[in-house]
Order: C-alpha cells, then sequence, then structure tokens
C-alpha cells in the first residue's frame, strides 16, 4: 500500500514549538473570558427577573422565577464541563517538554591582531542638525486646592418695585362643565359588615353634591345631571382568614340600556388593607350607580381616620 499523500498547503507557516504552546496558552484565556461573559449574562437574567435591573413592569411569577433558575442551572452545568476540558488542556500544555537543546560548548577564542594603530587626527565638526520635532505635551499636572470662600460682599439696597402687569382675562366658569360630590362611610368605631351581593353603604355627605342625589345611609347614587364622570372609591376592609380572600368590589351602573352593568372591578388579597378603585363613565340623567361585593365571602368595613369609605364624582365632560 502506498503511503497517505499531505496536500500542498501555501503559504506555509512555521512556527516553533514554544510559539504554538503560547499560542495555545491564549486560547485557553479567551476561552475563560468568553465563559465570564456567559456567567455574567445568566447573572442579569436573574437580577432582572427578580426586579433589581430595570425594565420588567410586572413582577414575575413564582414560576417564571422557577423557570429562569433551571435555565441558569442548566447553563452553568455546562460552563463546569467546560471548565473542567480547559483545566484538563491547561495541565497538558504546562506539562509539555521543552524541546530546546542543551547550550554547547563554548569555541576557542581567535587570535589577536596586530599593534592598534595610531590615533587619526580629530576631524572637523560637523553642522549642526535641525531642531527636531517638539515632543508632545506632559500631561497636566493635578489642580491646586481650591483656596478659601472670601468674605461675601454687604447685601446691595432692594430696588423699585415694578408696575403691576394688566390683570388676565377671566377663564370660563367651572360651573358650567365641572360637578363634583364626595361621600363616606363612618362605621363609629365599629365594623359594618358587606355580604357577597351587597351593597355599600354611604352615611355621610362632607360636601354638598353637585350632579349627583344620595340619600343618607344609602348603597345608591343617582345621577342628576348627565356627564362624563370620573368615580374614584376606596374600602378598608378585614377579613377573620385567608379562606375568605379574595376580596373582590365592583363598579355597577344601571344605565345604558342595560341593568346592572359590570364596568369596573378592583381585586385584593391582603387581610386587612385598603382597596381603591376608579372608572371614567358616561352616565345620562337617572342613572344609577352601586359599589358592590362581587365575591363569595362576606368581608366587613372598619373606619380608619374617622371613614371605612369613600367615593367621589367629578364631572368631566359632558
Amino acid at each position: 500500500m502506498s503511503q497517505a499523500n499531505f496536500p500542498n498547503i501555501t503559504p506555509s507557516i512555521t512556527i516553533t514549538r514554544d510559539d504554538a504552546l503560547n499560542l495555545l496558552l491564549a486560547s485557553i484565556a479567551i476561552e475563560e473570558l468568553g465563559l465570564g461573559h456567559i456567567i455574567n449574562a445568566e447573572a442579569e437574567k436573574i437580577q432582572y427577573a427578580i426586579g433589581t435591573l430595570p425594565g420588567l413592569s410586572v413582577p414575575a411569577t413564582l414560576n417564571e422565577l422557577l423557570e429562569v433558575n433551571s435555565s441558569v442551572q442548566t447553563t452553568l452545568q455546562g460552563l463546569i464541563k467546560k471548565e473542567m476540558l480547559l483545566q484538563s488542556k491547561l495541565e497538558n500544555i504546562l506539562a509539555a517538554p521543552s524541546l530546546v537543546g542543551p547550550t554547547g560548548s563554548t569555541g576557542a577564542t581567535g587570535p589577536s591582531g596586530g599593534p592598534p594603530g595610531a590615533t587619526g587626527a580629530t576631524g572637523a565638526t560637523g553642522a549642526t542638525g535641525s531642531t527636531g520635532v517638539a515632543g508632545a505635551t506632559g500631561a497636566t499636572g493635578v489642580a491646586g486646592a481650591t483656596g478659601a470662600t472670601g468674605v461675601s460682599g454687604a447685601t446691595g439696597a432692594t430696588g423699585v418695585s415694578g408696575a403691576t402687569g394688566a390683570t388676565g382675562a377671566t377663564g370660563p366658569s367651572i360651573n358650567s362643565l365641572a360637578g363634583f360630590a364626595s361621600f363616606s362611610l363612618n362605621t363609629a368605631n365599629g365594623t359594618v359588615t358587606i355580604p357577597p351581593g351587597g351593597g355599600i353603604p354611604f352615611n355621610q355627605n362632607p360636601v354638598p353634591p353637585v350632579g349627583v342625589s344620595h340619600p343618607a345611609g344609602s348603597d345608591t347614587f343617582t345621577i342628576t345631571t348627565a356627564g362624563t364622570y370620573l368615580i374614584i372609591y376606596g374600602i378598608h376592609y378585614t377579613v377573620a382568614s385567608a379562606a375568605q380572600l379574595p376580596v373582590n368590589t365592583i363598579i355597577f351602573s344601571g344605565g345604558f340600556g342595560r341593568s346592572d352593568t359590570t364596568l369596573k372591578s378592583g381585586t385584593t388579597s391582603s387581610l386587612d388593607a385598603w382597596m381603591t378603585n376608579s372608572s371614567m363613565l358616561p352616565l345620562a340623567a337617572g342613572d344609577t350607580v352601586r359599589i358592590v361585593n362581587d365575591g363569595t365571602n362576606s368581608f366587613n368595613l372598619t373606619a380608619v381616620a374617622g371613614a371605612a369609605a369613600y367615593i367621589t364624582f367629578t364631572r368631566v365632560g359632558p
């Protein structure tokens, strides 16, 4: 059988054994740098998931955090295997013997030349060379310490007051568009229980209502002036245990040609907390609005700073 023939590869590259070992060590360093970037990326992935990096508008759930943890663990297992290969590669390179042979013996000194000749006459001084290019300007020295602040000068005399400007034009009357009504529930340091499907009664009208009528103690508000209303409400509730959670409330409106139409709801899951909610609604005269327990469990309303619940109506448009 004939021997295998190697192809003619040009241009030919010649490197020494030491050069090859140095290149192998450099490749290990580059691979380690790449692994470092991967580990940093996995760390930033975890930071993003738990919210310590900006950009995550919705907090990650527990299942999402577990998925991120599993992904990072798989990546790190692959990195550990790669590190073991790089360690073996490094140990083999460092253990490679040097092929440089021993230094040969010093050769015999050659015979001396004849006696030194006489020193020649000193030559004429050459012409002065042209001035060299100026060197680069040195770095600026460190700035000296700031001097002490001088004594403040005396305050100047107050100038003459300018003339009063012309009175601006009168703005439009707010009563032509906006209306406001505010109501609250005072439990007199006690509690009010709201059953499933029950409405929240409000027993105080601290601000004379505009556009909304409401008998004190009722859970129903009647719109007297049509318009677009911003409705904001809040309740302070308590429940005995987590079995009564979540607490759900909802805004019902008997308007728009529909009965008890769901407009917007709020949900919370704490045992003792404030729940707030809002909705922008176009309401006609005669429409009714109620805040209702939309959950399957009762909850208690307790007063905090004098009120256990509040609701406001602000007419912001026709």
